[in-house]
C-alpha cells in the first residue's frame, strides 16, 4: 500500500540536471538520544534545526576520497505504507584502545553526510542528507581483518529489523548552504 500524495513537481533527469553522486569526504555522526531536530512543518522530511544536548555534540568521521557511503532502500509491504531502510558506511583506519571502544559501543547513532552535488543557486536545498532520524543507526556490518581491505575495519549502519524510516533521507537546511554547515560545525563542539 501506497500512502499516495498528489505528484509536487516536474520530474527533469537530463544531461543539464544530472549529478556526479558521492559524498564529501567530511561527514557527522553523534547518539539520537542527545539530538533534538526542528522539522519543517509544511516539508516533514526537512530539518530546519539540530540542537545537541548539554555537553553532547556531533562527531566528524573523516574519510579518503569516496570513503563515506550512503543512501536507503525501499520496503514495500502488501497492505502497509511504503518506508526505506537508511544506511550508512564508513571505513575505521584506528586503532588504539579509545578508537577501538568508540566503535565496539557505537548504537543508535544519526549519520549525516554532505552531498557533492550542490545546487548551483548555494541554497543548499539536499545537500546534508541525515539517516536514522526516526530510529537510529547501528552497526550492522563490521567486519575487521589484518590482511583484508588493506587492514582496514569498514563499517555498515543500518536500522534493527523492522525499524524503517518514512522518507529516503532528511534533508538538513537551515536557510541556505552556509548557514546549514555552520550550524552542523557548530555542532561539532559540546553545547553548554
Amino acid at each position: 500500500m501506497t500512502c499516495a500524495k498528489d505528484l509536487a513537481k516536474i520530474i527533469v533527469s537530463t544531461c543539464e540536471t544530472q549529478g556526479v553522486g558521492g559524498n564529501e569526504i567530511k561527514g557527522w555522526i553523534g547518539q539520537r538520544a542527545d539530538l533534538t531536530f526542528t522539522y519543517d512543518p509544511t516539508n516533514p522530511s526537512k530539518i530546519t534545526g539540530i540542537v545537541a544536548a548539554t555537553g553532547k555534540q556531533l562527531w566528524t568521521v573523516t574519510t579518503s576520497p569516496r570513503g563515506l557511503n550512503s543512501g536507503s532502500d525501499r520496503v514495500t509491504e502488501v497492505g502497509l505504507a511504503d518506508r526505506f531502510t537508511h544506511f550508512g558506511a564508513f571505513t575505521v583506519q584506528e586503532f588504539d584502545t579509545l578508537s577501538v571502544e568508540n566503535i565496539d559501543t557505537m548504537s543508535d547513532v544519526v549519520y549525516i553526510v554532505e552531498s557533492k552535488d550542490k545546487p548551483d543557486a548555494g541554497d543548499g536545498d539536499g545537500v546534508f542528507r541525515l539517516y536514522g532520524a526516526k530510529y537510529g543507526l547501528k552497526p550492522v556490518t563490521d567486519t575487521n581483518r589484518a590482511n583484508d581491505a588493506k587492514g582496514a575495519r569498514p563499517i555498515e549502519l543500518g536500522p534493527l529489523e523492522g525499524e524503517t524510516e518514512k522518507w529516503s533521507q532528511y534533508t538538513v537546511l537551515d536557510t541556505d548552504y552556509a548557514t546549514t554547515k555552520a550550524m552542523l560545525e557548530a555542532l561539532e563542539v559540546p553545547a553548554v
